[in-house]
């Protein structure tokens, strides 16, 4: 219906073709609809009247298809030049050898003549491996005729879906999972996988969020989640699926061996652990009646095989067909690559194409005649063979695919005039955009220096009356996360030069967070007969560089640092050989200044051998798991956040050495995704902190037995969880909330500003928004009374 509007508004006589439509559906007597200019689609109740009268409306009908329909799909041009899999795998000069893979070898009799499979010795077990392990287990369910999508969903008692067979072609992937989701037991599965229209694996939550896979919580929590796989995705799809899982596989028309191994293969463990259940349509559960008694697994790969067989001899049509005009074409070629002069280029092409629209006396006039495959073969290699100059030639490279044809589907009888062909056409008029990408300028960067102070520092060789150097908040400057960055949470003997903060020109560049310099050289100082480092100065290569060889003073020391990025990698920052000058004593780095160096160069992995974990958790103010009995105490009371951070009231209690006062988090997500330019820290060390809370919902436990009372968290100013009441202020906001009864969502009455609310499994929380901005953001948490 929204076609037709769109191409009646367009056209110049739209009053009456409209008129038409009212007069053929006896609707002249009604005003509301009589007339083109009281139409308005957007009130749904007229949309709906509208829709009414015209869903038989041969006017209307008649209408959509002249302009939305035939004007597309009956498109056609004189010619065509056509290129098939015969040209990808043509001859060539020898060192340029064409080279492909292969999931399967069923298809090996229909690969153009030019080259062969070439199984791998080790591999040639694979198929009987794959039907051994499908053997393995007995599981099958007929399906009612006519069966819905929705019905299907409902009979699944498995957590994996895999819908080789196509039969969920009513829903598409994101309504499967929303639907699958609502019907599941909510103690066993909170979200659900599937693939978006973008082909990316996503996972929805019971609270109606939708985020990718990868980056997900429950990657690693698929047994607690639907898997939902469309017949598109059912190949090529490796994902981690529990050791036990079953899988349930569907069974549509016509499936050949190939796509039946290769989605029950999704199934990793087939076999050793896990199974499948196969569920037939009614269609289906006919066929295999008709080859067997027995409803087996065995039963349905000999139906998959009596498929695949029926398959590969229809291919062979085909393979013939296009192997003719591949050699046809290639004859051509090489005589037009001879030297054809420019004015017999036209004849030239007019041979090289072919029509592309047939005629109705070469559609349904022919002769139906039922012929032997070989003899309608031979009569197109003959009709080919006509345009050829070099017939011989022609004849002896045609000759292969004539005798293959002969060899195998001798036997096999059609229609002559029935001449498959496999198309893909570019059908829809297609706009062009010439795109123009308006990059940002290019930062200026700053000169190589060295900081005067510094060189007072290393070629003076005292350390009294030295000028303070800059602190990290400096080298934050300018960034994204300048405004998240927390001072008052690093030591103050960490400090930089000028050279090392000084990359670009922070004035004239809108976003200077991918220019932070790398640390790499750390400047040790202590004072004179001691040996507690006073402060660190990070400074740049250039800045090591020209003074490498003033450090003379055992007091003043250069050492290379290398953040962690992978597991047990050397850090370079303690080791003596490194050190300049050499020889004793040598200036070791406390734990607390190592740790804090590991947060700031994007370090993502720690010493298993030592306690860097335990202090870059104090550092973070951190709690994460595994906890003693003492902190999952102190995680039930409120006493640590869901996300693990220990808020500053909690501190003294859980003996947290931590001084940020908010969640420090979001700056360290954002921070070393610049330092380790998007390597990605999922799987790290750091990862497995930052993370620690999200693969639950809340600490709190929801007892659905008691209606119990409400406990309602927000976080202040100052970055503390602060417990309230119903009621509670917050910069000029007032939050009523209600009490809750058979665990329905309260309702809540904030005047003149936005409310939204996010549903979880066992909270729900509310967003209050300014202009877009989130002014705050209520958490309500369920608990027994």
């Amino acid at each position: 219906m929204n076609e037709c509007f769109t191409y009646l508004y367009k056209s110049p006589i739209k009053e009456q073709e409209y008129l038409g439509w009212v007069t053929n559906a006896g609707q002249n007597n009604q005003p509301s609809v009589a007339s083109l200019d009281g139409i308005n689609l957007l009130d749904q109740v007229q949309r709906r009247q509208v829709f009414n009268f015209l869903t038989k409306n041969t006017f209307a009908i008649n209408f959509w298809l002249s302009n939305a329909v035939f004007r597309t799909e009956s498109k056609q041009f004189e010619k065509k030049m056509v290129s098939s899999g015969w040209d990808l795998a043509k001859l060539k000069p020898p060192g340029h050898s064409t080279i492909g893979f292969s999931g399967t070898n069923d298809t090996q009799l229909l690969l153009p003549t030019s080259i062969k499979q070439n199984d791998l010795h080790q591999l040639l077990s694979t198929n009987a491996e794959n039907v051994y392990n499908l053997l393995q287990h007995e599981g099958y369910i007929k399906l009612p005729p006519n069966v819905r999508a929705t019905e299907l969903l409902d009979n699944i008692q498995e957590k994996i879906l895999l819908d080789v067979g196509a039969l969920m072609l009513e829903l598409d992937n994101a309504s499967v999972a929303e639907h699958w989701l609502r019907i599941s037991n909510s103690d066993q599965v909170l979200a659900a996988v599937y693939f978006d229209k973008y082909d990316q694996a996503v996972v929805r939550s019971r609270s109606g969020i939708i985020e990718p896979l990868s980056t997900s919580p429950y990657l690693k929590q698929l047994d607690k989640c639907v898997i939902y796989l469309d017949d598109a995705h059912c190949r090529g799809i490796d994902l981690k699926f529990p050791p036990n899982a079953i899988a349930a596989v569907t069974l549509g028309k016509g499936i050949t061996k190939d796509k039946f191994v290769q989605g029950c293969m999704r199934m990793r463990g087939l076999g050793h652990g896990q199974n499948v259940t196969f569920y037939a349509s009614n269609e289906v559960h006919h066929q295999i009646s008709t080859m067997s008694d027995e409803f087996t697994t065995k039963a349905v790969i000999l139906w998959v095989y009596s498929n695949t067989i029926k398959s590969i001899k229809d291919g062979f049509m085909q393979f013939a067909m296009q192997g003719i005009g591949y050699h046809r074409r290639r004859d051509l070629w090489e005589k037009i690559s001879d030297g054809a002069s420019l004015t017999d280029l036209a004849s030239w092409c007019e041979k090289y194409t072919e029509p592309c629209t047939p005629t109705l006396q070469q559609l349904y006039g022919q002769e139906r005649v039922n012929e032997k495959v070989p003899i309608i073969i031979k009569k197109q290699f003959d009709n080919q063979a006509g345009q050829v100059e070099e017939r011989n030639t022609f004849e002896k490279l045609c000759g292969s695919v004539v005798d293959h044809c002969v060899t195998y589907v001798s036997d096999m009888n059609r229609f002559a005039h029935l001449l498959d062909e496999e198309q893909e056409r570019e059908l829809e008029n297609e706009k062009e955009y010439e795109q123009q990408i308006q990059r940002p300028d290019p930062a200026t960067p700053y000169d190589p220096e060295v900081d005067p102070r510094l060189i007072t520092l290393v070629v003076g060789g005292t350390t009294n009356g030295i000028p303070a150097f800059d602190t990290l908040s400096v080298d934050m400057k300018g960034t994204l996360f300048e405004k998240k960055f927390e001072s008052r949470g690093w030591s103050p003997k960490i400090m930089c030069s000028s050279g090392f903060a000084r990359v670009v020109d922070k004035t004239k560049s809108k976003n200077s967070s991918g220019y932070l310099r790398p640390i790499r050289y750390v400047v040790k100082v202590c004072d004179n007969g001691c040996d507690e480092i006073k402060y660190l100065v990070l400074i740049s290569a250039h800045e090591a560089n020209h003074l490498l060889f003033h450090f003379k003073n055992k007091n003043i020391q250069l050492q290379m640092f290398l953040p962690r990025i992978r597991p047990k990698q050397r850090i370079l920052i303690n080791e003596p050989c490194l050190n300049r000058p050499h020889g004793d004593p040598y200036l070791k780095i406390s734990s607390e200044l190592l740790v804090q160096l590991f947060m700031l160069s994007g370090t993502l992995y720690y010493d298993k051998d030592s306690d860097e974990r335990e202090k870059v958790c104090d550092f973070l103010g951190y709690c994460p798991k595994p906890r003693t009995p003492e902190q999952e105490e102190a995680f039930e009371k409120r006493l640590i956040n869901s996300s693990g951070f220990i808020p500053v009231k909690s501190r003294e209690l859980l003996n947290s050495g931590c001084k940020f006062k908010k969640d420090p988090s979001p700056f360290f997500i954002e921070h070393h995704a610049a330092r380790t330019r998007n390597l990605g820290y999922s799987d790290s060390d750091l990862d497995k902190i930052l993370m620690s809370g999200q693969s639950e919902v809340d600490g709190a436990k929801n007892n659905d037995e008691t209606n119990g009372g409400l406990f309602v968290c927000i976080d202040d100013e100052d970055g503390d969880t602060v417990p309230f009441g119903p009621a509670y202020s917050f910069e000029g906001l007032k939050v009523m909330v209600q009490e809750v009864f058979g665990g329905e969502i309260e309702k809540f009455k904030v005047p003149g500003k936005p409310v939204t609310i996010i549903k979880n499994e066992r909270t729900f929380q509310i967003v209050l928004t300014r202009n877009k901005q989130e002014l705050v953001r209520v958490e309500v948490i369920k608990i027994a009374e």
